[in-house]
């Protein structure tokens, strides 16, 4: 275990400043909370409040967004066999997992592509964050993990057009389709691990890394290609390389004309949060990274505006 953290340490630490690593490691030391939000589409706040309240569950409600909470003593496991999860009532997300959504702040008759949505975490977020108002398409390219998105979206009362299609090749039967598009990239899991749980880090590898890129750039490419010019992308991976994130950004840049989009205030509320720049020809973009913690998995996130393709 010390061995391959040791190795993860060097080899993130070529990309950061030391006490980035540092910190970064260090918090796959913490145990985290299991977090979740009520699920406003079903019940009020104040109803599965009170609920909890009478099953004498303890939690504590989150400083960092609005309708979210942790559990004080029980884990996932046991969380799992609520009886306001089973009805939809509740729903188990990770804090990091809410972001992309609050950045796409979703309107109503706004055209939204969640490109790669298995579970539907996010995209059961988005359709409660519009009241079900915008119009959400959600991507699945995975037979069982479909079947698995399909549960939740009925599961927590959601209107939203369901894909079973690879995403890479998404963008040829929706061109210039979407007002925004969520990219929550598969990856290599980095902001996932723990020291205490091997099956969390047992598979990753430099070579998978590589892969995870090379696939990425072929969403990205593919969500772009969906989105209207003008339109909103919100790119995000529970991983913190640079591999993952800044060169695939480098990469897509060379096709399209990308601009800045407004500093989100979201990020004021969190802690251990990393900004870094990149410049994409002449547009300064900043990438957030949000460090493991007992409340946060590791996560990498940012947000542009499509001017254009280029190519």
């Amino acid at each position: 275990m010390e061995k391959f953290f040791e190795y993860y340490y060097n080899y993130i630490n070529k990309q950061f400043p030391s006490s980035i690593s540092q910190k970064i490691v260090n918090g796959f030391n913490k145990k985290r909370f299991t977090t979740f939000r009520v699920n406003t589409l079903k019940t009020e706040i104040d109803n599965a409040i009170q609920r909890l309240k009478e099953e004498k569950i303890e939690f504590k409600k989150s400083s960092f967004f609005n309708n979210a909470y942790y559990f004080i003593d029980l884990n996932e496991s046991k969380a799992l066999k609520l009886s306001l999860i089973r009805e939809g009532l509740i729903y188990l997300q990770s804090f990091s997992s809410m972001l992309p959504a609050y950045l796409i702040d979703p309107k109503e008759n706004e055209v939204i592509l969640d490109i790669t949505a298995a579970p539907g975490s996010k995209t059961t977020l988005l359709s409660a964050l519009s009241n079900n108002k915008a119009i959400i398409y959600a991507n699945e390219k995975d037979k069982i993990r479909f079947e698995r998105l399909h549960h939740n979206i009925d599961l927590l009362g959601c209107k939203v057009n369901l894909l079973n299609e690879k995403a890479e090749n998404l963008d040829e039967k929706f061109h210039n389709n979407f007002d925004k598009v969520l990219v929550d990239a598969p990856c290599s899991g980095e902001g996932r691990f723990l020291k205490n749980d091997k099956k969390e880090y047992v598979k990753w590898s430099d070579k998978e890394v590589e892969k995870y890129s090379n696939l990425q750039k072929k969403i990205l490419n593919s969500a772009l290609k969906t989105l209207k010019d003008g339109g909103f992308c919100v790119y995000s991976t529970c991983t913190l390389n640079k591999i993952e994130n800044e060169k695939v950004l480098e990469d897509i840049s060379k096709h399209y004309e990308l601009d800045t989009f407004k500093n989100s205030e979201i990020f004021k509320n969190i802690p251990d949060v990393y900004v870094e720049y990149i410049y994409l020809k002449k547009v300064k973009l900043p990438i957030y990274r949000i460090l493991p913690s007992q409340f946060f998995e590791g996560f990498t996130i940012t947000f542009f505006n499509k001017i254009k393709r280029l190519d």
